[in-house]
């Protein structure tokens, strides 16, 4: 006589009938479905995987797109609103590429390698850092003909460029498998070799360690950008830039008031051992008093009622070489404190002028203008960029989670003012009228 199943078991043997059941039902039905995957068209281009991943979030979006839409002019907005506006949902359809537009190819080769890959990105996001380019950066890639980096900031001009031979053999190690005996005899052109083609990977590929998309299925009217907010601060990136991408990219800078920046700046460091934002502070000037950065007198010596001091009027007269040295001397010495000097952005910008020009490869943005007026400023740099208009989704990104212990005082407020003046005013007369007195608590 057969053995009775156990409640146990008798459970096990529904529950795998029902589960093999619907399996089975399911695959009938999909094969008689009216849309079987042989009938599906192929879809292996970025910019249809992009378009795909964009109208799905959209459509997931749209609800809440049509309620949080701000009614007039378009302004930044801290809830989530779609990716796309429905204009711009349907304007895909229609929407023209511009086919003049054409990256080309580079052929190189180094020992045991030879490479072919894209002359990319066309567009770099400089900085400045904290000043809204996370926000633009996304925007852009919302574009149907914009494709961004496979990591958010690649800071390949600055942490990973190779600036002593023993970083030099361990990025051809790590990145391309050379021998140190091969690194010794690599010649100038192969040594460029490879830093191109790291550098393209982090446009072409999930990981920069890892081989990149075909790079044969990119529309070749792509345009690339990148985006290191850090790039603006040192003065050996502009012609690291250039030596690399001899191709000239063009270049993007959005600048904040610098005393927000400062705060903000902080506000991202907060760890920074409990210190206030003030002891720091002070603690920079000092630093920069006695390299002979500043002359301007420390903030418990500063009276708000004679803002005109002679040291706030004097911005340093130094050579290009000793603003280099000091520069850099200052950045790798307080590095995450530097909130006074990454404000400073006439003494930033001038590096960057003398390898690139104004208005022709560097577009200068206003932040302030950015955020009250986005979709201006987005389409004047669509046409900086040589790009058919289109309109994003206007959300606010990388918002700051924490705030000041105690709100920045009226003292130090215009002490800062009183600091950063002189270096907006020549920014000004670099820039043009538009820039005078834009963050000036004196003016208006």
């Amino acid at each position: 006589m057969p053995r009775r199943l156990s409640l146990i078991e008798r459970f096990a043997v529904i529950y795998l009938s029902v589960y093999f059941g619907l399996v089975g039902l399911q695959h009938v039905a999909f094969l008689f479905s009216s849309s079987p995957w042989w009938h599906q068209p192929a879809s292996n281009t970025l910019y249809d995987l992009r378009d795909k991943w964009k109208t799905q979030q959209s459509t997931i979006a749209k609800g809440k797109r049509d309620a949080l839409r701000p009614v007039g002019k378009p302004q930044m907005t801290m809830m989530r609103s779609s990716i796309f506006s429905s204009a711009s949902v349907a304007s895909l359809k229609d929407f023209h590429r511009n086919t003049n537009k054409s990256f080309a190819f580079y052929n190189c080769s180094i020992p045991g390698h030879h490479y072919t890959f894209p002359q990319v990105p066309q567009f770099i996001i400089v900085g400045a850092q904290k000043s809204g380019t996370t926000a633009l950066y996304e925007f852009l890639q919302e574009h149907p003909q914009i494709h961004g980096t496979s990591v958010p900031e690649t800071h390949f001009f600055d942490w990973h460029y190779p600036k002593g031979r023993d970083e030099r053999n361990d990025f051809l190690k790590k990145y391309h498998q050379l021998s140190l005996d091969t690194n010794s005899n690599l010649t100038s052109d192969e040594w460029q070799c490879a830093l191109r083609k790291t550098y393209s990977d982090f446009f072409t590929s999930s990981d920069a360690d890892s081989p990149g998309t075909n790079d044969n299925d990119i529309p070749r009217d792509t345009v690339f950008v990148e985006k290191t907010p850090s790039y603006l601060f040192l003065a050996e990136t502009p012609a690291r830039i250039l030596e690399t991408c001899f191709w000239k990219p063009k270049v993007i800078v959005l600048l904040r008031n610098p005393i927000d920046r400062a705060v903000s700046h902080y506000r991202m460091n907060i760890d920074v051992k409990g210190r206030t934002f003030e002891s720091l502070l002070d603690e920079e000037m000092a630093s920069f008093k006695s390299i002979g950065l500043s002359h301007a007198p420390s903030r418990k010596e500063f009276n708000e009622t004679t803002s005109e001091h002679l040291g706030f009027k004097d911005v340093p007269v130094l050579t290009a070489e000793e603003q280099k040295k000091l520069h850099w001397k200052h950045y790798r010495k307080t590095f995450t404190t530097n909130f006074l000097q990454r404000g400073m952005y006439i003494v930033q910008l001038d590096h960057w002028l003398e390898h690139f020009a104004l208005h022709e490869s560097i577009h200068v943005i206003h932040h302030e203008r950015f955020l009250s007026d986005p979709s201006t400023v987005y389409q004047e740099v669509l046409k900086f960029m040589d790009l058919p208009s289109f309109e994003p989704g206007y959300t606010q990104h990388n918002v700051a989670k924490y705030a000041l212990k105690r709100p920045l005082s009226q003292h130090t407020r215009m002490y800062l003012a009183a600091f950063f003046r002189p270096y907006n005013q020549l920014l000004a007369k670099r820039l043009g009228p538009e820039w005078e007195g834009v963050w000036d608590p004196w003016e208006g």
